[in-house]
């Protein structure tokens, strides 16, 4: 299978897998069980090799998470493991703090969440928050490795070559130094000495915004007041055409910010790394959420015609409608606390709970 040992033994996992489901639902116990223990076994080996990896140079293990491997169509391992669900993967100590720096971007990690908020409220907490890097924003990336990062970890997965760490890695593995933000470089006395021990308040508001944590930190606000919104104008401001003043100004704020969640979501589509447009829209369609969003949107759409269209005591079906994609909006929020840690586990085992076996039909 090449150099790409992990990336192989992640995808013959995920086929496994799949064919282990096919086998299930015709039927097939037997065969199903087979497959399914040969997908564990896989997995297990590429979990195996990522740990000999991470103890012997944790710094490189990262880059090879998130290097993008072009035999299995330029993507990464842990996008292997998330699209097959490859959890006992994905829980491993590199993947969990791999995602932590990303998370974090360039933040220090023991940021802790309520400095993000206050410094999302409150601008001047910025001062207090410490970076990981001075250097320019167009110089570094988080999710892809550079050139010799590649030629690196090509060199690493050869079986010619032990992996283990060379002098000039074991010295790029001493931690980094943190930054301090400075609102002036400081120009005589020592300033000198305070240039190297701060960054500047620039680079610093540019690394605080753009990283994924503030990103949906914002996110979640805005869909809270969107939330809010919708709310408070189906209560009080929904009335027919034939009344003065409708629709009203609530009401077209609603369908201008609904309509950008829908932009959001094609973007999402024409992003996606397959080539022709029908395979960009199957994997879209393949995550559960984005079938949720498109009953959002289409009940949404049947909201829109019935209130343009019904008059009279027939508008109380247009109430309905907007009342069911209300609801529906406020279901889809709970994907948001995911990302918690202590929400996050305890909403996906209610999930399972009451989508796996005869807790359905006991719903």
């Amino acid at each position: 299978m090449g150099k790409d040992h992990i990336g192989a033994a992640l995808t013959a996992s995920k086929i496994l897998s799949s064919l282990a489901d096919v086998a299930k639902d015709s039927e097939e116990i037997d065969l199903s069980n087979d497959l399914h223990k040969h997908s564990v076994e896989f997995e297990q080996l590429a979990v195996g090799v990522v740990s000999d990896c991470y103890r012997r140079d944790k710094a490189m293990t990262h880059k090879l998470l998130v290097r993008e491997i072009m035999t299995w169509g330029q993507t990464t391992l842990l996008a292997i493991a998330d699209s097959a669900g490859q959890m006992d993967f994905m829980e491993h100590s590199a993947c969990q703090t791999k995602l932590n720096v990303v998370w974090k971007g360039r933040m220090a990690l023991y940021t802790s969440t309520w400095k993000i908020i206050l410094t999302m409220v409150i601008p001047w907490f910025l001062l207090s928050v410490k970076f990981k890097t001075k250097r320019h924003p167009a110089a570094i990336s988080d999710n892809t490795v550079g050139p010799a990062g590649d030629v690196e970890a090509e060199r690493l997965s050869d079986g010619n070559e032990h992996f283990s760490p060379s002098k000039s890695r074991k010295q790029q593995q001493i931690e980094k130094p943190l930054y301090k933000v400075s609102i002036s470089r400081g120009s005589h006395g020592n300033g000198r000495k305070l240039k190297k021990s701060t960054i500047d308040l620039g680079l610093a508001v540019w690394y605080f915004y753009m990283a994924p944590v503030t990103k949906f930190s914002y996110n979640l606000l805005s869909y809270t007041v969107y939330l809010a919104l919708m709310s408070y104008f189906l209560l009080t401001d929904l009335r027919p055409v034939s009344e003065p003043d409708s629709p009203s100004v609530l009401e077209f704020i609603a369908w201008g910010w609904t309509g950008t969640l829908l932009l959001e979501e094609m973007r999402q589509v024409f992003a996606r790394r397959e080539k022709a447009f029908w395979f960009k829209v199957l994997s879209w369609f393949d995550d559960s959420w984005n079938k949720f969003d498109l009953l959002i949107y289409t009940c949404f759409g049947v909201s829109v015609a019935c209130r343009l269209l019904l008059v009279g005591a027939e508008f109380r079906y247009a109430r309905m409608a907007y009342s069911v994609t209300l609801l529906l909006q406020y279901m889809r929020s709970v994907q948001m606390f995911y990302a918690n840690k202590d929400l996050g586990p305890k909403i996906i085992m209610i999930r399972r709970m009451v989508t796996v076996g005869d807790n359905t039909f006991s719903m």
